[in-house]
């Protein structure tokens, strides 16, 4: 005979009447674990969850490595003007003060303003970047371990 769970336990004076004059068992079978996880199961079975998260490809960081790079290239060649300034070709000279001077300003408030921050705020971010890394890393290779061993 199934045991069931002493009514006078329950703190509420309705509940107790209705699982008294209905005949409600209170606790749960013992087997409803097993049969709740094998329905679970199931489910999981015949709808997988499927990993939709999107990876970057080798174009965006190829993308991002060259900006970087042109930026770079942008600035030091802006920073060269002193080597224009002295040269005697004119449409260097002329160059220079049309664009490059501009170029140069704007570089320098960038630079500047970049030098005025914290030290920490820097190492912050050089941790959260390296925290995002790591978690990516270590779920690729979670991810490859279970499919490599449970398909």
């Amino acid at each position: 005979m199934e045991e069931k769970q002493n009514i006078e336990e329950f703190d509420d004076d309705f509940l107790k009447n209705i699982l008294k004059e209905n005949h409600i068992q209170v606790k749960a079978p013992d087997d409803f674990t097993k049969k709740t996880m094998d329905s679970i199961m199931q489910e999981w079975i015949e709808n997988p969850i499927e990993n939709t998260s999107k990876r970057h490809g080798y174009k965006y960081w190829t993308i991002i490595i060259a900006l970087i790079c042109i930026s770079s290239i942008a600035y030091i060649a802006t920073d060269i003007r002193k080597l224009i300034n002295m040269s005697e070709i004119t449409w260097l000279r002329t160059i220079d003060k049309d664009y490059l001077v501009y170029i140069h300003s704007l570089y320098s408030y960038i630079i500047e303003s970049f030098l005025k921050i914290s030290p920490i705020v820097y190492i912050v971010i050089l941790a959260l970047i390296a925290i995002y890394i790591a978690d990516k890393l270590i779920n690729r290779a979670q991810s490859s371990f279970t499919n490599f061993f449970f398909i």
